[in-house]
């Protein structure tokens, strides 16, 4: 879909949080962003629109464009953790290429 010489102006890591397509991810990777591209690890690529930006809490918002079902990570509650509860922090399930 995009050549390999294509310029590729940053990178990050995020994941997807609901079944329509909405991409959390770090704030310094949408901030100053109307689109980017979001690759999948079986190599799909997808549009996004960029819902917002928080670049001093590090955290932002995005939506892939064409409508679909897409892999997502269901968030968990942390006021229901306690000591004992094994987390794992969830990385990588898309990679932003654009």
């Amino acid at each position: 879909m995009f050549p390999f010489w294509e310029k590729v102006r940053g990178a990050g890591s995020g994941g997807g949080v609901s079944a329509g397509g909405l991409i959390l991810t770090a704030g310094h990777v949408t901030h100053g962003k109307e689109t980017m591209i979001v690759a999948f690890p079986d190599g799909k690529q997808a549009k996004c629109k960029v819902l917002g930006s928080d670049y001093t809490r590090d955290v932002g918002l995005a939506k892939i464009i064409e409508p679909g079902k897409y892999p997502f990570a269901e968030l968990g509650d942390s006021d229901r953790l306690d000591i004992t509860t094994i987390v794992s922090p969830v990385r990588k399930l898309v990679k932003h290429v654009q």
